[in-house]
């Protein structure tokens, strides 16, 4: 070790550090050490000092379980080479985010609820992007992201089946009108096919027949609540983005559509026991996230995938305030958000175009890194049924009474 080394700084004294290194490597050269041609041209190299920072891997993740525990020593269920990759992934596409724009990205392993990656915001040291903030656990409006869930929760009651006939048409409930993100109608509509196309009024549809309150409390009483404004009463606005939400929870919320049905609570600590609650049927949430893994034309069980493609769903808030993408692969769950953390709208920035890319990213990136996949083969209560559309009843076999008929699944031989 130099002596008095606060003499030696090389960024304050430069001319003495150089000496100092100069006569260790003289004394290197006296006792062959080093070739003397080693140490000539080491002599002729600057003196050079590069600043570096100090290591900072899921800051925001830290900050949030410090602020929980007052151990000495904190164990967590992040993967530590998997947030670096996220970490450098949301580096890079800082660059491609509208000024004053942030992301946020959670991985979670469905398989025992861990969190495995946590990136709250694009780059914590940029006070521009509001970096400090952990968008993770900020409530924002989710758009359309809850889509799915109120299909299930239909198909569970009965209302519909996914080849059911739905409006897509204008319609008016007192003050409230909504209408599609590309502003038209596409009229008579299946259920498979307008959650595919995320289109508003056939949801909002369903949500006025299965009931706004009864969906919150349905969704709240698995670990999902949607925060409205005090004294507020859910409304058809839910489905929508009405309400806020935060992507922790909402990733959460997503397992039921991997785990059978039944949403869990994230563990961000080994010792975490796992804790879940049933949200639909099997039978529902297999169908539902066919339909999302584009798998929405039944097939034979044995040219059916039973390693489920990416399912996913996104969302884009009133405005362009926010962009968001849920994605349920075979192991994992991805969620994705990106907007201006202030709530400034981002005129071009929707779910599609702005999150989708980055959880293809994401997904990739497990993949090549993940082993045995689990499957996901069809349940009992779940069958290949023929329908007649429009009118959405089922067909016996053999029955030539209708011109045009659709393969759906059928849920209970609904």
């Amino acid at each position: 070790l130099p002596q008095a080394p606060s003499r030696l700084r090389p960024d304050r004294w430069p001319a003495r550090a150089e000496a100092a290194r100069n006569k260790v490597l003289d004394r290197m050269a006296a006792q062959g050490v080093w070739p003397a041609e080693t140490v000539r041209e080491s002599r002729e190299e600057p003196v050079w000092l590069a600043p570096r920072q100090m290591p900072q891997l899921a800051p925001l993740f830290a900050r949030m379980m410090l602020s929980k525990s007052r151990s000495d020593k904190i164990v967590t269920t992040l993967d530590a080479g998997l947030q670096r990759q996220l970490e450098d992934l949301a580096r890079a596409w800082k660059g491609r985010l509208p000024a004053r724009s942030s992301l946020a990205m959670i991985v979670v392993d469905h398989t025992d609820m861990s969190v495995r990656g946590w990136v709250g915001s694009v780059d914590l040291n940029d006070d521009s992007r509001f970096g400090h903030v952990d968008m993770v656990t900020a409530i924002r409006s989710p758009g359309s992201v809850l889509k799915p869930f109120v299909y299930g929760l239909a198909l569970d009651d009965g209302l519909i089946h996914p080849a059911s006939l739905l409006q897509d048409v204008p319609r008016r409930t007192g003050d409230y009108r909504p209408g599609n993100f590309d502003s038209g109608f596409h009229g008579p509509v299946s259920m498979s096919d307008a959650l595919v196309r995320s289109l508003n009024l056939p949801a909002v549809q369903v949500l006025e027949a299965y009931g706004p309150k009864r969906f919150a409390a349905k969704l709240r009483n698995v670990g999902l609540p949607l925060y409205l404004p005090a004294g507020a009463a859910p409304n058809l606005s839910l489905i929508l983005g009405g309400a806020g939400a935060r992507l922790d929870e909402m990733a959460a919320a997503y397992s039921a559509f991997a785990r059978h049905g039944k949403a869990a609570k994230l563990r961000l600590q080994p010792d975490d026991p796992l804790s879940e609650r049933p949200l639909m049927s099997p039978g529902a949430a297999w169908i539902i996230r066919r339909i999302m893994a584009d798998e929405a034309q039944p097939l034979p069980d044995n040219a059916l995938p039973r390693i489920v493609p990416l399912a996913w769903k996104t969302g884009t808030s009133y405005g362009y305030r926010d962009a968001w993408a849920i994605g349920v692969n075979a192991r994992y769950i991805i969620g994705i958000w990106t907007g201006r953390p202030d709530g400034t709208p981002v005129v071009g920035q929707f779910g599609f175009a702005s999150a989708v890319p980055l959880l293809n990213q994401v997904n990739n990136l497990l993949l090549a890194h993940t082993g045995r996949l689990p499957e996901d083969p069809r349940p009992q209560t779940v069958s290949r049924g023929v329908i007649c559309w429009p009118g959405g009843q089922t067909l016996p076999a053999g029955d030539s009474n209708c011109r045009r008929r659709l393969a759906t699944w059928l849920l209970d031989d609904s």
